[in-house]
């Protein structure tokens, strides 16, 4: 996010819990994306895939890149052999991520009150 005026421009970073919704985001349009290209449903795919490459276009080389073009064509052979080829390049079949908020706030609080135990004198 930025916002500016006159002269000045400030940007700020995303929140903690902004990062992760994006995170999640990014993970739901994925799957939704590889379900239904995996499936034939071509549309429910391009849409999905538009949606996880608005911000950012993948390497033009790329597993991604190569599904992307595939779903233009609009071949569901070549889509779902695309997608077969995203899944393969990622490390095969994973299992669904689950909402792991108290897991994420739990691993955050463990690592802020480790942090915290140590202290450096950086005036020393």
């Amino acid at each position: 996010m930025s916002s500016c005026t006159s002269a000045v421009c400030a940007t700020t970073a995303p929140t903690g819990s902004q990062a992760i919704e994006t995170i999640r985001q990014r993970r739901h349009d994925y799957a939704t994306m590889m379900a239904a290209a995996q499936s034939a449903d071509v549309e429910s795919a391009k849409a999905a895939y538009a949606k996880l490459t608005a911000k950012q276009a993948p390497p033009a080389n790329s597993p991604l890149a190569s599904l992307g073009a595939a779903l233009q064509t609009g071949d569901t052979a070549a889509v779902q052999k695309a997608a077969v080829a995203l899944q393969q390049a990622r490390g095969g079949p994973h299992p669904p991520h689950h909402d792991t908020d108290d897991g994420a706030r739990r691993a955050a609080a463990a690592n802020a009150a480790s942090t915290s135990k140590s202290t450096v004198n950086i005036l020393a």
